[in-house]
């Protein structure tokens, strides 16, 4: 989320190409890669450590879990987005460079969420003892 925050503020017709190659498909790459490396061990796990009669609810509560969570956080981010977009439009900055600094704010926001998050996981995921 980090990543997406550095794309430039004001951008035009002559360098979009190069601030989608250079800000926009990275950020994307490491998004997906993220949610990936994070989404499929965690399904695993909570599947595997299931009894075999309660695997398929343990899959269908993380999978609702996780889309409710997704759009919730959305739609955190986009009224961040949003207030700090009219809050810079007010001041007398143009729309589209109040646009885009809505959306910096809002994914450095997302980037300090899951920073949080990750340090609970870490913090208090369980490991069996031998």
């Amino acid at each position: 989320m980090t990543l997406f925050s550095l794309t430039p503020y004001m951008a035009t017709e002559n360098n979009n190409s190069f601030i989608h190659v250079v800000y926009v498909l990275p950020a994307s790459i490491v998004s997906a890669l993220g949610m990936a490396f994070a989404y499929i061990p965690v399904l695993t796990l909570a599947t595997s450590s299931a009894k075999k009669e309660f695997s398929g609810i343990a899959s269908g509560l993380i999978n609702t879990t996780y889309q409710i969570g997704s759009a919730v956080g959305l739609a955190i981010m986009v009224s961040v987005s949003i207030l700090h977009s009219e809050t810079l439009i007010n001041f007398g900055i143009n729309s589209l460079e109040a646009l885009n600094n809505g959306f910096h704010l809002s994914f450095i926001g997302a980037a300090i969420i899951s920073a949080i998050a990750a340090a609970i996981s870490t913090v208090f995921i369980k490991t069996k003892t031998h």
